[in-house]
């Protein structure tokens, strides 16, 4: 594009500077960005970097996550730790093609 527009005699820059985009690629990259975060991120309202790394941190990992939740508010305490246990098993099996 440089070339182009050295040999048209255009200053580039002012080129590059009244168009940075073309027409609608700012929002496919957002779009983009968040389909990528989504996909990556298991949990949505903890960090597990604040977690250990054994089966005990990642459950409480997992129990924090949904007490955070809007959705688990009505659920008794016996019935989040058995959901836990099973968010546990299915972020293993989530983090497992990474260790294969």
């Amino acid at each position: 594009m440089v070339e182009v527009a050295k040999k048209s005699g255009r200053n580039p820059i002012h080129k590059l500077a009244q168009h940075p985009f073309p027409r609608g690629a700012l929002f496919l990259y957002n779009r983009r960005v968040k389909q990528f975060k989504s996909f990556m991120s298991f949990f949505k309202h903890v960090h597990l970097h604040e977690y250990d790394i054994t089966d005990k941190g990642i459950t409480q990992a997992c129990y924090d996550e949904m007490q955070m939740d809007h959705r688990y508010k009505f659920l008794s305490e016996s019935e989040l730790q058995t959901l836990a246990n099973a968010k546990r098993e299915e972020f293993k099996d989530y983090m497992r093609p990474l260790f294969q």
